[in-house]
């Protein structure tokens, strides 16, 4: 028979047991938050602003590899990552190394918890009252998960639905202003960070420089325009920057500004069909080459080059002479000068007008094949720009502004179906080909 002293002894032990082993249950250890390792100052910082990726820099920064450590450190979770190839997908911080994706399921109670716990702690007020505390305090620019975003530049808006790709419901993505993606703010400092701006656009149309140092000025100077460039530099495969862009450019291929195998497949064959030393690299002549296209767009006088004016490109209207066709009327009144012969010149043009005015494609002619036979061996498709698209829009019979977006897309979607080429929005060999010696199918019009 146990005494009361012992009942109340076991008692205290079983307790004391039963605390210890919830304790080391993940459910209950999650209930810790992140800690700083510094003091924090009276007053942090402000709400991030909107700091979008404008540069390719996808190494992974000091701010986003210490969140990511003290995340999986605080409550688990798997590491799904933070830097991103430049070529992958659109505009993402991840592109510049400052983004991190926390590899949660919303499916699995135990993970959702976890995940609602940091973002209710990121989110809480502070001592002045402000919202989003510790995002202040970390530089977290916005949160996606479980199909809804929060954003420190909309914060008064709550949460919000999000309709992305992807419904982030296997992992929380975290982006960083740039001082919460440097590791310079009070969380990581004990210090109110002024708001770093990150690097500006020099060029028009590509990615700003690497990041080197804060900018705390919000304007950025004028970008430059990439066809304003006039020097004629000697580029090969493996050079980059904003002369292989507009090389690229007056090439009619993607532009990213790497000189890679397809800039340099396109530039030999630019130089044989100007009759120029097939070099794969560029110098004077080739530049100049290049650059006429440009000056001969506003000239209508040089028909030879594929950007003459959209005037000089619809002349086959006047070529198929449709007023002649109409000459009967002439004929008619010439009944006054009773001349016999007059109904056989009549016949003459109403026999050979029908040609021209009706199924004659635009590059039929002499000076429209050679035109094209000059881009024969360039592969085009959606994002292509310069002289080649131009050349292509014509001959489609779309209106040319020498970029390859979706109208002409669909173009050329229909005209290779027509001509029972791959179903594709691609303009490829055969596709030259054919458009240079067919005339243009009803459906692509």
């Amino acid at each position: 028979m146990l005494t009361r002293h012992t009942r109340h002894t076991l008692a205290v032990l079983v307790a004391a047991l039963t605390g210890a082993l919830l304790l080391s249950t993940p459910a209950v250890a999650a209930l810790m938050n992140p800690t700083s390792p510094v003091t924090a100052p009276a007053v942090v910082e402000a709400l991030s602003p909107y700091l979008g990726q404008v540069s390719c820099d996808p190494g992974a920064k000091p701010g986003a590899i210490a969140l990511r450590d003290i995340l999986l450190k605080t409550y688990g979770g798997r590491d799904l990552g933070i830097s991103r190839e430049c070529s992958r997908g659109g505009r993402s911080e991840h592109k510049e190394g400052r983004a991190y994706d926390w590899g949660l399921d919303a499916a699995v109670p135990a993970e959702k918890a976890m995940a609602d716990q940091f973002l209710e702690w990121l989110l809480a007020p502070g001592d002045d009252g402000a919202p989003a505390y510790n995002a202040r305090r970390l530089g977290v620019m916005y949160v996606v998960w479980n199909r809804r975003s929060w954003s420190a530049y909309k914060a008064a808006a709550g949460w919000q639905p999000y309709a992305g790709p992807s419904p982030h419901t296997d992992h929380v993505h975290l982006s960083l202003s740039w001082n919460g993606g440097m590791k310079q703010t009070s969380f990581w400092t004990g210090q109110a960070a002024a708001v770093d701006y990150g690097p500006c656009r020099r060029y028009v149309g590509l990615p700003a420089e690497a990041y080197t140092k804060p900018r705390t000025d919000p304007s950025c100077p004028a970008p430059i325009a990439l066809l304003n460039l006039t020097e004629t530099p000697v580029l090969a495969q493996s050079a980059n920057g904003p002369y292989v862009a507009q090389l690229q450019h007056w090439l009619g291929i993607t532009v990213d500004g790497s000189f890679g195998p397809m800039t340099a497949r396109a530039l030999s064959t630019f130089q044989a069909a100007n009759g120029l030393p097939v070099t794969a690299r560029t110098d004077e002549p080739t530049w100049t080459a290049l650059r006429a296209p440009r000056t001969a767009a506003t000239q209508p006088t040089a028909s030879t080059q594929p950007t003459a004016s959209p005037k000089a490109a619809v002349t086959p209207k006047p070529t198929a002479t449709p007023k002649p066709t109409a000459s009967p009327k002439p004929t008619a009144a010439a009944k006054a000068t009773t001349t016999a012969a007059s109904p056989k010149p009549t016949a003459t043009p109403k026999a050979a007008a029908p040609k021209p005015t009706t199924k004659a494609a635009p590059w039929a002619s002499g000076v429209g094949s050679t035109v094209l036979s000059r881009f024969a061996g360039l592969t085009l498709r959606k994002g292509a720009t310069g002289p080649a698209v131009v050349a292509l829009q014509r001959a489609l019979k779309i209106t040319p502004d020498g970029a390859f977006g979706p109208k002409t897309a669909a173009a050329v979607l229909a005209f290779n179906v027509a001509r029972k080429l791959p179903a594709e929005p691609v303009v490829r060999p055969a596709t030259w080909a054919s458009l240079a010696r067919t005339a243009l199918p009803p459906t692509s019009r």
